[in-house]
């Protein structure tokens, strides 16, 4: 499923929203929704600062894969390219150092990855993985 909007604000909010309630519909609980809803926050938010330089000037594309109870959501923008190929931090970093936003994405997600150029063009695209409903082995949950 591929969704594509503009950079605003209030459509960002809607896209995370859109994005919790389909996990909600998968049967994911309640917490890995909102795990969910604020690691696209975060990601969104990047695009919008980053991309686009806080104008609402550029589209974002949400890719959704579902793979039995696993999802895999890929935030591509077509913004302004970045200096350096930006790296997850393991441990949160200084108030006042960047890349709080993708420490958090890592904690709440299975797997994070940002993909600098994406597909050798402009634009940054960050791919997220979460399992939304723990496998069934036998009777067991």
């Amino acid at each position: 499923m591929d969704i594509c909007f503009d950079v605003r604000p209030n459509v960002l909010r809607i896209a995370r929203k859109l994005a919790g309630a389909a996990a909600l519909a998968l049967g994911a609980p309640g917490q890995t929704a909102f795990d969910l809803e604020v690691a696209l926050g975060e990601a969104l938010s990047n695009a919008y600062i980053h991309a686009y330089g806080e104008r609402p000037r550029g589209q974002i594309r949400m890719h959704f894969a579902f793979e039995g109870t696993r999802l895999t959501v890929t935030i591509v923008d077509n913004g302004r390219g970045l200096r350096r190929q930006p790296q997850i931090p393991s441990t949160i970093p200084l108030s006042n150092a960047r890349g709080r936003g993708l420490y958090l994405m890592s904690h709440l997600m299975d797997d994070v990855k940002v993909i600098h150029p994406f597909r050798g063009r402009r634009g940054t695209a960050i791919r997220m993985k979460k399992q939304l409903v723990k496998e069934k082995i036998g009777n067991q949950v």
